[in-house]
């Protein structure tokens, strides 16, 4: 691990050189994610001062305020423009979505109501959606809004586009990956798989039919919840 030259243009000054070789002896000591709690803390001690001022004098504040605005306003069915099918599970559909105000495309699984009955599913409906609302990771599909309408439960998740992995070892060129993009993709999926263990949550179906891919194939998202896992007390 290495620090910023003095002439980098990402160099920042308010963050000492002594804090700086702190951190970087405690990370060959013992790499942990705290290791720059203490040079955030600094930032954000320096971000609360004459930026935030200049911040709040500028248009993007105001931006700011009318996308507050926004979300306060109930999410239903007219927030989403609908667009394709881009899957179907047991409960429904999942299909390509688009925020009206934003224009920010999304994956709306819909939950239809009926068959949650059929299948006496509702506590399984439930307990995805618990789950969804508690995590926040770059390596995890996320929850961005939920809404009901007369016959279905729709969680609108991140969507990504790459394909699931299966797709990805099967079906692009010949069967199964180089070393280097099988170590980068597990490191993604461990990630992923450690931060839903810390808010004490078990994934109990991972196989590549469940890591979905982004845009360009780089990041990884752990999906389908709603029956593989089980909740644990956090120690």
């Amino acid at each position: 691990m290495t620090s910023f030259p003095l002439q980098s243009r990402d160099y920042v000054p308010e963050i000492p050189d002594s804090q700086m070789e702190e951190c970087i002896m405690n990370f060959e000591k013992s790499p942990c994610k705290d290791i720059f709690s203490s040079c955030i803390n600094l930032l954000h001690e320096y971000l609360r001062g004459s930026p935030f001022r200049e911040y709040q004098e500028s248009m993007y504040f105001d931006r700011f305020l009318q996308w507050k605005s926004l979300e306060r306003l109930a999410v239903t069915k007219d927030t989403f423009r609908q667009y394709r099918v881009l899957g179907k599970g047991g409960f429904g559909e999942v299909c390509a979505c688009q925020v009206r105000a934003t224009g920010k495309m999304y994956a709306c699984k819909k939950l239809e109501k009926k068959r949650i009955k059929k299948r006496k599913g509702e506590s399984m409906a439930l307990n995805e959606k618990q789950i969804l609302e508690k995590v926040n990771s770059r390596f995890v599909v996320n929850l961005a809004y939920a809404y009901e309408t007369k016959d279905a439960l729709c969680l609108v998740l991140t969507i990504m586009n790459g394909g699931d992995l299966k797709f990805h070892i099967y079906n692009m060129g010949n069967p199964g990956f180089e070393e280097e993009r099988v170590v980068f993709y597990a490191a993604e999926i461990c990630c992923g798989l450690e931060h839903l263990h810390q808010e004490g949550i078990v994934y109990r179906d991972l196989k590549p039919e469940n890591i979905l891919l982004d845009d360009d194939a780089s990041c990884l998202g752990e999906t389908d919840h709603c029956c593989c896992p089980t909740c644990v007390p956090k120690r």
